[in-house]
């Protein structure tokens, strides 16, 4: 949603850029923290809260009869998989996590070592508990990329209200250093007047083998 509205400001602001953006807009030029933007703890806290919504009932349902269900109580702990899966989530939140968003890189997802009681006393929650954390890093992904648009909306927005006598690239050179640098940079286009960051998560709105960057359309005043 956030992706097709920035664009969409852009196209907005095309025809006629001197009209200033409405007060309410103001807070998009602001540089944005990726530690806000970017950061996973929300994310992770609220996947930790449905997940124990549903994990009961779905135990439940294991647990309705033969071999399976009678087993299920000696080979799994729906407790322990919680309790290790809120320490690996806690990673992501706090000093860490706000570090590894604002340098624009995963947070280790990381629980203590298992003790070698949990592989005999719960064998199919430790499968289980191996699973998860490589499964986030893709939606980890995409928060961060959400961080670099946030960048590349208000780096426009920026550029749209400098003086219009000014090219293209002397306004992106007059853009902060903390806009349009950082570990993952902007970029801007002169020929076809437009600011690009590079994507890393899926791109599914691309065409299978299109480079996976963000562009922003920049209005030139006449």
């Amino acid at each position: 949603m956030f992706r097709d509205t920035a664009w969409l400001i852009g196209e907005m602001r095309a025809p006629d850029p001197a009209v200033p953006l409405p007060v309410a807009c103001a807070p998009l030029m602001d540089v944005p923290d990726p530690a806000t933007e970017g950061a996973a703890c929300a994310m992770l806290a609220a996947e930790w809260r449905h997940r124990q919504r549903v994990m009961p009932a779905m135990e439940a349902k294991a647990r309705g009869g033969g071999l399976s269900g009678l087993l299920q109580p000696v080979l799994h702990d729906g407790r322990w998989l919680a309790a290790r899966s809120a320490e690996r989530f806690a990673t992501a939140c706090g000093a860490a996590g706000a570090e590894a968003a604002r340098a624009d890189r995963l947070p280790t997802l990381s629980a203590p070592p298992r003790r070698g009681v949990d592989h005999v006393a719960f064998p199919l929650s430790i499968g289980l508990d191996g699973l998860e954390a490589p499964a986030y890093g893709v939606y980890i992904e995409r928060l961060l990329d959400h961080a670099a648009r946030r960048r590349l909306l208000a780096a426009g927005l920026r550029m749209g209200t400098m003086d219009p006598a000014m090219a293209g690239t002397a306004r992106f050179e007059a853009l902060p250093e903390a806009l349009r640098g950082g570990p993952r940079p902007l970029a801007f286009d002169a020929r076809n007047g437009t600011l690009l960051v590079p994507m890393r998560g899926p791109q599914t709105h691309l065409p299978t083998g299109a480079v996976a960057e963000e562009r922003l359309p920049i209005p030139v005043m006449p």
